[in-house]
């Protein structure tokens, strides 16, 4: 008798395992728009309800929330892949709820994210999916360490670059653009055309992160004859395109001696 008792309790038990498909209600609580953010931990709060007619029991096999990243950018892996056991015993009918600190991307861009309740492997939760942005939100300092220039032949200008904001910069190629607003009077087209730089000199910059520096170098620069005051824009570039931050373009005073 005790034999057969024994091998009920396993079939019942087996059967249970078998026959448990979406047992759990799973709801959440986050700022979808991360922007403001950035550089910061946000809280997400997630809340697992009980809907089965047992307990769900800490054993040897885990009961957990699972968040997967959708996309493939190792940032995104790294602040949204996330499993995170449950605590304690959950009984039928009652809830638990998570609090995840997570720490905020630094990179712009849309982060699709699916939240799950997960026994073992086997997802027992609806599921929900939450696409995360960050908007590009960048600002740059461009300095340039000599303005006063002696009169010469050519010279070399050397425009240093930073990343003042809280975003890593995306991967692209970065150049410089001149843009001449003002010049001496007496100045000749040909001095007008020493401005005219385009972005000959190229630099490639991948995870440009918040205080980086960079220098871009313009060597043999060809100074204009008459000398005077030249008020010049100096834009900085991406991929050919004037790039989208705050403090771009610096207007800089060229003072030719």
């Amino acid at each position: 008798m005790k034999k057969i008792n024994l091998v009920v309790i396993a079939i019942f038990l087996v059967s249970q395992v078998f026959a448990q498909g979406v047992t759990a209600k799973l709801s959440v609580t986050a700022n979808r728009d991360l922007t403001r953010y950035v550089g910061s931990k946000q809280t997400i709060k997630v809340t697992i309800r009980n809907n089965a007619d047992y307990a769900y029991v800490i054993g040897k096999s885990e009961y957990a929330v699972l968040m997967t990243y959708q996309g493939s950018t190792n940032v995104g892996k790294k602040a949204f892949n996330n499993r995170l056991k449950l605590p304690k015993t959950l009984p039928a009918g009652k809830s638990v709820t998570y609090t995840i600190a997570m720490a905020v991307p630094l990179e712009a861009g849309e982060y699709e994210v699916d939240f799950s309740f997960v026994w073992g492997n086997r997802v027992i939760s609806n599921v929900v999916t939450i696409n995360f942005e960050i908007k590009p939100n960048y600002r740059v300092r461009l300095e340039c360490s000599k303005t006063s220039i002696k009169w010469a032949a050519d010279t070399d200008i050397e425009i240093k670059v930073k990343n003042e904001g809280d975003m890593t910069w995306p991967e692209g190629r970065y150049s410089l653009e001149f843009d001449l607003s003002h010049a001496p009077s007496g100045a000749k087209t040909a001095d007008l055309r020493c401005f005219d730089i385009k972005p000959r000199v190229v630099e490639t910059w991948e995870g440009f992160e918040s205080g980086n520096y960079d220098a871009i170098l313009i060597r043999d620069f060809k100074l204009p004859a008459t000398k005077g005051d030249y008020r010049v824009k100096v834009y900085l570039l991406k991929d050919g395109k004037r790039f989208q931050a705050s403090g771009n373009p610096k207007e800089f005073t060229f003072r030719i001696n």
